[in-house]
């Protein structure tokens, strides 16, 4: 009798959880994505997945390219990666593997690591950094910057180089 209540009890408690998703499943997982993140009716930046997995409060992409846009609405640079996070609450994201940011005006920034705070319009990274600008290679650990590289504040371990 003490078997039948213990499988019986073990029976319910799998039975209940069967329905439950753990935090790290993925809710939705689609191919071939395009999401659009809007400010007052603006586009203020445009994601490319090949694969996306939905999550509660955050969305994973992976081999992605964001397209980032000014207040006109054209656009000022975009960011390829391996692989990256969206928080959805704040539009921010974050962006890990092999990471590039190329300028309309052909600047380039090679990183591992970064974050775009959607509210500031700020690029910002710890990791190693590279820039190519105007002839110039700048190397450094850590940045902030506007989209555009226009305005960039290496962080420390500054070196540089003309090309």
């Amino acid at each position: 009798m003490r078997y039948l209540l213990l499988a019986s009890i073990l029976l319910f408690l799998a039975c209940s959880k069967r329905g439950e998703k753990k935090e790290t499943e993925s809710q939705e997982v689609l191919r071939g994505v395009r999401i659009t993140e809007t400010r007052l009716g603006k586009k203020s930046w445009e994601l490319f997945a090949r694969r996306v997995e939905e999550f509660r409060d955050t969305t994973r992409v992976y081999d992605f390219v964001l397209y980032f846009y000014d207040e006109k609405g054209s656009k000022t640079s975009e960011l390829w990666a391996d692989s990256g996070v969206v928080f959805q609450d704040k539009g921010d994201m974050k962006a890990l593997g092999k990471v590039r940011v190329y300028t309309q005006e052909g600047d380039t920034l090679y990183t591992t690591s970064l974050r775009w705070k959607e509210r500031e319009k700020k690029i910002i990274s710890e990791s190693p950094v590279e820039i190519h600008s105007r002839g110039r290679v700048l190397y450094g650990k850590g940045l902030i910057s506007d989209a555009r590289l226009s305005n960039v504040e290496i962080l420390g371990k500054i070196r540089g180089k003309s090309e």
